[in-house]
C-alpha cells in the first residue's frame, strides 16, 4: 500500500510541477526564448512542440490509473505508459533542445514513479 501512495505523490508532484511557467523552453529563429508551461496553448501551435501535452495527457492517465488500482497489482499498463512518457520527455529534449529545471525534475519523477512501481510488482509476487 505504501508503494501506491509513494506512486501517487510522484505523479502529482510532476502534475504540480507542470503547471509551472518554466518547464517548456521555446527558441525562436531570432535568438529568443520563451517558457511556457506544460499546459500552455503556445508551444503545440505556435512551435509546433506536441510533446508537453502528450506528456500531461500520459501522467493524467497514469494518475488515474494508480489510484483506480491501489488496491490491485497495476499491470503492464502502466509499465508501458511510464516508459512511454519517459522516452518522450528524452525525446522532447533531443528534438527542441528544451532542457529546463523544472522539466528535468518531472522527468526525475517519473522515473521514480516507475522505479516504485517494479518495486511494488516485485513486493507483490510474494
Amino acid at each position: 500500500m505504501i508503494y501506491r501512495i509513494v506512486s501517487i505523490i510522484f505523479l502529482v508532484a510532476s502534475l504540480i510541477l507542470m503547471v509551472l511557467p518554466y518547464g517548456v523552453r521555446v527558441r525562436y529563429f531570432s535568438g529568443g526564448v520563451s517558457y511556457f508551461s506544460y499546459f500552455s496553448e503556445f508551444p503545440p501551435f505556435g512551435g509546433a512542440n506536441f510533446f508537453p501535452w502528450a506528456i500531461v495527457l500520459l501522467s493524467v492517465l497514469l494518475l488515474f490509473r494508480v489510484i483506480i488500482n491501489i488496491n490491485d497489482c497495476v499491470g503492464n499498463y502502466t509499465f508501458a505508459g511510464l516508459l512511454l512518457c519517459i522516452g518522450l520527455s528524452i525525446l522532447h529534449r533531443i528534438v527542441f533542445f528544451g532542457v529546463t529545471g523544472v522539466g528535468f525534475l518531472i522527468l526525475i519523477f517519473h522515473m521514480a514513479t516507475l522505479f516504485v512501481e517494479v518495486k511494488y510488482k516485485e513486493a507483490s509476487k510474494f
